[in-house]
């Protein structure tokens, strides 16, 4: 479940919401006390917002929108739920 650098090196020059949300999965990912399941839902998610990101289309990460928290946000506002 590695990944050759730190994710956050991947999202330099990120916004706030991108980065803060990108800290928290990275967190989620070596936190061994969380089960193997959801860590690679959280790797797959930050693969998914790195897609997102280097294209150009990726406006937040983990954010809370109306009360309740979504995996990534597009620059086109459409929400995206990441699924693995």
């Amino acid at each position: 479940m590695g990944h050759a650098i730190a994710w956050t090196e991947c999202f330099a020059g990120a916004s706030s919401e991108i980065r803060r949300g990108i800290e928290f999965l990275e967190r989620m990912v070596i936190n061994e006390r969380i089960p193997e399941r959801f860590r690679r839902g959280f790797a797959a998610e930050l693969v998914r917002a790195e897609e997102y990101y280097k294209a150009g289309k990726l406006q937040a990460v983990e954010a809370v929108v109306e009360g309740g928290r979504v995996d990534l946000i597009l620059a086109t506002d459409e929400i995206v739920e990441v699924k693995y």
